[in-house]
């Protein structure tokens, strides 16, 4: 059988010894949406904000991300404590969010470590992330001075959309290049 387009909406084409089953309009419509929901998504990343911040235990920081909601960052000090294969350092900070508690982020500061102790790599560091539909929000470690910690925390606004126009892309594209289906002359009548 040989793939012919459709050159009207909805009517199938006729092929050599079958018929062209007509698309359905939902292929491009998520291929589009997606499209749509990616570059608003993106257009969110201009009004994204950063700050650092350097904090000892029990002292707060206070915020405002770009939805203009107030954030308070507490410090609840530095924790020290193994792993299965690597020594972590850890910051806690409780978070609100106009004054309504958000819950704990903690960045992490990750040592790994082989079967006798020792460094296999440099420290890794572990952002906490905060996800909700309007926006995320990163606290990551960048030092740590004896009891003082300095992080830097980010808003990024419409992040989560990103992700969801990606996939809406990457499945509206995917139905958009499937093959059309042929059907038999005697099964379209």
């Amino acid at each position: 059988s040989v793939y012919v387009p459709m050159r009207r909406r909805g009517r199938p084409e006729v092929a050599a010894g079958g018929v062209v089953a007509p698309r359905t309009r939902a292929d491009r419509y998520t291929l589009y949406g997606g499209i749509v929901v990616f570059i608003v998504a993106c257009a969110g990343f201009t009004f994204r904000k950063e700050r650092e911040d350097t904090l000892a235990p029990g002292e707060a920081t206070t915020l405002v991300d770009p939805y203009r909601r107030e954030w308070t960052f507490t410090s609840q000090g530095v924790s020290d404590f193994p792993e299965l294969n690597r020594a972590v350092e850890a910051v806690p900070l409780r978070a609100t969010r106009d004054g309504a508690p958000v819950g704990f982020i903690v960045s992490e500061r990750r040592e790994y470590v082989d079967s006798r102790g020792l460094a296999t790599f440099e420290p890794s560091i572990e952002p906490g992330i905060d996800y909700s539909l309007l926006q995320t929000t990163y606290v990551v470690l960048t030092n740590i001075a004896q009891d003082r910690v300095s992080l830097r925390i980010a808003f990024h606004p419409l992040m989560i959309w990103v992700w969801i126009g990606g996939i809406a892309i990457a499945i509206g594209g995917t139905m958009v290049l499937w093959p059309v289906r042929l059907v038999r002359r005697s099964e379209a009548q």
